[in-house]
């Protein structure tokens, strides 16, 4: 997105890379402060997950692994949706095409 507005609007394309510089590290200065800081001591006696909340989490786990790995079964359930949306707005879903390096290798022979 940044090089289509860097061809355009250079001044635009700037700000919006010193905004990402800037946000990234922000989250990572936070992520440092919070999860790589000084065990204080109120929070030394504190445990890990307790077992109630490793069962509340580890379906949700696994199902973000499986459907990280197959997520035909989500896609098949939106699938209508999505296209009553399309028909809805008036657009359509572009046709396959065939990659680069197919064709390319097809041109070859």
């Amino acid at each position: 997105m940044l090089v289509g507005t860097f061809t355009r609007y250079k001044v635009a394309a700037v700000f919006g890379t010193i905004g990402i510089v800037l946000a990234a590290l922000y989250i990572l200065q936070m992520y440092q402060r919070t999860m790589q800081g000084v065990l204080s001591s109120a929070h030394e006696r504190m445990k890990d997950l307790r077992f109630r909340e490793v069962a509340a989490l580890a379906p949700l786990i696994a199902l973000m692994v499986v459907l990280g790995f197959y997520p035909k079964p989500l896609t098949d359930v939106i699938t209508p949706a999505v296209g009553f949306t399309m028909q809805d707005v008036g657009a359509h879903d572009p046709p396959p095409t065939q990659s680069q390096a197919h064709s390319y290798a097809e041109q070859k022979r």
